[in-house]
């Protein structure tokens, strides 16, 4: 998600994806990844004060606006399974979870980790994105 808010590889695929679907869900976890994504960037110097700033406030715009799920007891039990399964990093099991909840309404999940990716193809059958 970071890519609607950062100028980088990816990001014109990253907005297409999002009007197409007419929307995002993400986990609630997602605004302190963003905002850390976000700051990291700054610390690097790979984004300037205003760009962060910028990025900030429409992110802060934004994130009403997205479906967001919650943390509960089942979803963190298969965030668990999950990592501990697959290999994946904490937040990158709760996104995957997060996704298996919904993937029966119909979704596209979207990342450009290769490791979760290829998680996701395995769990998410025909629901992940390829750009």
């Amino acid at each position: 998600m970071i890519r609607l808010y950062s100028a980088e590889p990816g990001r014109a695929e990253v907005f297409a994806e999002q009007w197409a679907a007419g929307g995002v869900v993400a986990h609630s976890i997602t605004y302190v990844e963003l905002r850390a994504g976000l700051a990291g960037r700054l610390r690097r110097k790979l984004m300037r004060k205003g760009e962060h700033d910028r990025a900030v406030r429409a992110f802060e715009t934004d994130w009403p606006s997205f479906a967001h799920v919650g943390v509960n007891e089942a979803l963190l039990r298969s965030a668990g399974d999950l990592a501990a399964t697959h290999g994946l990093k904490a937040y990158d099991a709760v996104h995957l979870a997060a996704a298996l909840t919904l993937s029966p309404l119909g979704l596209r999940f979207m990342t450009f980790d290769q490791q979760l990716q290829r998680v996701a193809d395995g769990v998410l059958p025909g629901q992940v994105w390829h750009g």
